[in-house]
């Protein structure tokens, strides 16, 4: 990505590998517009759209890339906060020291779509419940940081999302940053 004019370039070639493009809308650039929002008369087809607007989306939140800095202290955090919350064993302190851990990060939406695995036990703990009676009011303490938690998460989307469904839209803009992503593995 830190080459966006050859990004682009790339971008341009296949679209016109396809044939299904208005070659004097080319220079215009790149909007993140869902496919959904495409004016009338767009000279792409949907399918066209959509991956348009996929490779837009990534583009715009690979912008972020300054804020992975907090990335591993952020895996940590969650490992510990669903280390410390298992069937087994509920450490409360533990859980409690790593919502305020979280809460002083700084996220962004490139952090949140990268680690799906994270934000999916957050999203797990908002319906977390003792099974012992004397623990209900620990355990809805860590059900109500993990709800508060997970509106923090939806706050830091800049482009808000179609439905009020936080979780199945974040799902769908996690998979597309996955799908377009490659992890590189060292030999």
């Amino acid at each position: 990505m830190e080459y966006e004019e050859f990004r682009e370039a790339i971008c341009i070639v296949e679209k016109l590998r396809s044939g299904d493009v208005d070659i004097s809308t080319e220079g215009a650039g790149w909007q993140l517009v869902s496919p959904e929002e495409l004016p009338p008369g767009m000279p792409f087809s949907l399918e066209q759209s959509r991956a348009d607007w996929e490779l837009n989306y990534v583009r715009e939140v690979r912008l972020e890339r300054d804020s992975l800095s907090v990335e591993g202290k952020f895996i940590h955090v969650l490992n510990v906060l669903r280390s410390s919350l298992t069937l087994k064993k509920q450490d409360y302190p533990s859980a409690l020291w790593a919502f305020q851990e979280l809460q002083e990060l700084a996220l962004s939406e490139l952090l949140l779509v990268r680690n799906f695995e994270a934000v999916e036990a957050m999203h797990h703990l908002c319906r977390f419940a003792s099974t012992q009676p004397q623990d209900r009011l620990c355990a809805d303490q860590v059900k109500n940081l993990a709800i508060q938690q997970m509106e923090r998460f939806a706050s830091h989307f800049k482009q808000s999302f179609g439905t009020q469904d936080f979780w199945s839209e974040y799902c769908l803009r996690s998979r597309i940053y996955r799908s377009h992503t490659v992890d590189i593995k060292p030999n």
